[in-house]
């Protein structure tokens, strides 16, 4: 699938090894968006969603790293892979020096012949420091009501976009965990046969979900577009391949970031929902910065 070489999309696989030379050090950092405008942004949110504008919206937020020296984006996919296993790593590099590197937990759709499969991916929880903490973490957010009514309105937006698609749909009962190092995440495995149309039909009419923009779809997206104060680019853009015979996987870019030589903007977000709170999303998001801040801790 051309992914061996660590210039596409690594798929999920085993632990893999450090083969390439360290990290640079971070000379300093700072946040793209300020405590108080994030304050505002959600605030701004759920004012929409109590008025009924919408049900949820993901907001984003960015930080800008500046190393001591030119980062290697090869040397951050494989490390990258090396400590987060059970995610797909991807690398696309367009031009030399400018680089869109990640760790996604998300896929937007699998297609093996007929058969689609694709996965909701929102409600998200902190790892416990001892394995009794983190085992109550889990438990809390299996019975979360804000998280599950995140999490229930990507199940409902992707059954209503592969249904004109696709045959004998099957979706988990409730959600179960996905753990990943660093956050736990409500999951939901969806399963179906396509009848019509081709994997990109199917990645059309899922992406944007709702666990990347909100729901409704097209008021979210127009929310975004006038509150949220930077362009996202590559940020959470659909990426993968796909064969001649009309197979492939397609990930979500998240969990990314874009390496422009000595500096690295690194992207996440949080859905918004009634019960949100602006500073804990706000830790919700510092949480899914760790798999690059982590990198380059010393």
């Amino acid at each position: 699938d051309g992914c061996d070489n660590c210039t596409g999309v690594r798929p999920e696989g085993p632990q893999g090894e450090l083969v390439t030379a360290p990290l640079p050090d971070v000379a300093h950092w700072h946040e793209g968006v300020s405590r108080e405008a994030w304050t505002l942004m959600v605030d701004r949110a759920l004012q929409a969603i109590a008025r009924g504008e919408l049900h949820k919206v993901v907001l984003a937020r960015y930080r800008v790293l500046t190393f001591t020296a030119a980062v290697d984006p090869v040397t951050v996919l494989e490390q990258l892979y090396a400590r987060y296993p059970n995610t797909a790593c991807f690398l696309l590099e367009p031009a030399p020096g400018h680089a869109f590197v990640g760790a996604t937990p998300e896929t937007l759709v699998v297609k093996a012949g007929e058969t689609v499969t694709t996965m909701a991916l929102a409600g998200s929880a902190a790892r416990g420091a001892t394995p009794e903490e983190d085992a109550a973490r889990a438990r809390d957010l299996l019975h979360s009501p804000k998280d599950l009514r995140e999490h229930a309105w990507v199940v409902r937006a992707l059954v209503q976009a592969l249904r004109p698609w696709v045959e004998d749909l099957q979706v988990a009962p409730r959600p179960q965990l996905r753990t990943l190092p660093n956050i736990h995440h409500l999951y939901t495995p969806v399963q179906a046969r396509q009848v019509r149309g081709t994997l990109l039909d199917l990645v059309q009419a899922l992406h944007p979900t709702p666990a990347l923009g909100g729901w409704p779809r097209r008021p979210a997206l127009a929310f975004l577009q006038a509150v949220e104060p930077f362009p996202r680019g590559w940020y959470a853009g659909p990426l993968g391949f796909l064969t001649p015979q009309d197979e492939g996987r397609v990930y979500v870019g998240i969990r990314a970031a874009l390496l422009r030589r000595h500096r690295a903007w690194l992207y996440a977000g949080a859905g918004i929902v009634p019960g949100s709170h602006p500073a804990k999303e706000w830790e919700e998001i510092d949480l899914k910065f760790r798999p690059f801040m982590d990198l380059f801790a010393r």
